[in-house]
């Protein structure tokens, strides 16, 4: 019984062969004709998805030092050393040779050095 309403239902469905242009700002409930592809990634980096500590996480049991601030929009390119992290601004390029950030409110600091509770996963 299913099967056979199902054909029915699937025979009088037909294509709707048209397409209009319209503006991003007229998209909502219409149906792309095509896929959308984009030219370029932005940003073309990896970034922050949010404020925080950016470190490598093979130093989580080590004392890490702060060693400096990373802003949005700044262009520098930064390297972590060992047991280093970087205070890291969400949007901000992430720094060489980090994979994890802890966020601002779970980090434990005392005199710029950074402490990793082990409630920390890779990020």
């Amino acid at each position: 019984m299913i099967d056979k309403n199902l054909d029915l239902l699937f025979k009088s469905i037909k294509p709707i062969n048209r397409v209009k242009k319209i503006g991003i700002d007229s998209a909502l409930n219409e149906i792309l004709a095509e896929n959308v592809m984009v030219e370029k990634n932005l940003p073309s980096f990896d970034n922050a998805a949010l404020d925080g500590y950016a470190f490598n996480y093979s130093d989580k049991n080590s004392d890490i030092k702060i060693v400096g601030t990373i802003y949005t929009g700044d262009k520098n390119i930064y390297t972590l050393g060992k047991n280093e992290a970087y205070r890291i601004m969400t949007g901000a390029m992430m720094p060489k040779n980090s994979d994890t950030i802890v966020e601002f409110e779970k980090a434990i600091v005392k005199d710029d050095i950074l402490k990793i509770d082990s409630s920390i996963k890779k990020k």
